[in-house]
């Protein structure tokens, strides 16, 4: 009873124990008393929960391939990184996270020798066009510690591009 004297400003979730899910909001009245309006928010709260588990389940079969897969969009931000691919690439996690350009990856790597010696901006560009432009053709890398990986990458249907990374050194 005493939450009905103290309406709340914000609105807050009420379960049901037959599991219904109702959005409240109570506000005070300008003549005194108070508002409160109850939206049923079950059928919303259940699809959240199924795409949550989805999403779960995918991130789980991504995170346990064999390779390193990292999906960027058209502004070449990086969209997701598998943890194969922090396994792989010895670059900070902080450059792996999404909404982060996928050439601060490219950079970091070229600027710590794992692309050889050279000039940093003519060891990245190629990597970065091909991001921009992916042909379907692989190539391959080689790292400091002899380590061979094979590199795919292709066009995503939203103009971005999908890149897997394998790891052929046995081959």
């Amino acid at each position: 009873l005493g939450h009905r004297r103290l309406p709340r400003a914000e609105p807050f979730e009420d379960r049901t124990p037959d599991g219904k899910v109702y959005e409240v909001y109570r506000r005070r009245a300008a003549a005194g008393g108070a508002v409160t309006v109850i939206t049923d928010i079950t059928e919303l709260k259940h699809a959240e929960e199924g795409l949550a588990a989805m999403k779960a389940e995918l991130r789980v079969a991504l995170d346990n391939m064999p390779g390193a897969l990292a999906y960027t969009n058209a502004e070449l931000d990086i969209v997701f990184c598998n943890d194969r691919f922090a396994e792989m690439y010895p670059v900070p996690r902080e450059l792996l996270q999404p909404g982060r350009p996928y050439a601060g990856i490219l950079r970091y790597l070229a600027e710590h020798g794992y692309y050889g010696e050279g000039d940093v901006d003519a060891l990245v560009a190629p990597r970065v066009a091909s991001l921009r432009d992916p042909s379907g053709k692989t190539f391959e890398d080689r790292t400091p510690d002899n380590r061979v990986y094979r590199i795919h990458r292709r066009r995503a249907c939203a103009d971005g591009a999908v890149t897997v990374i394998t790891d052929i050194t046995e081959l």
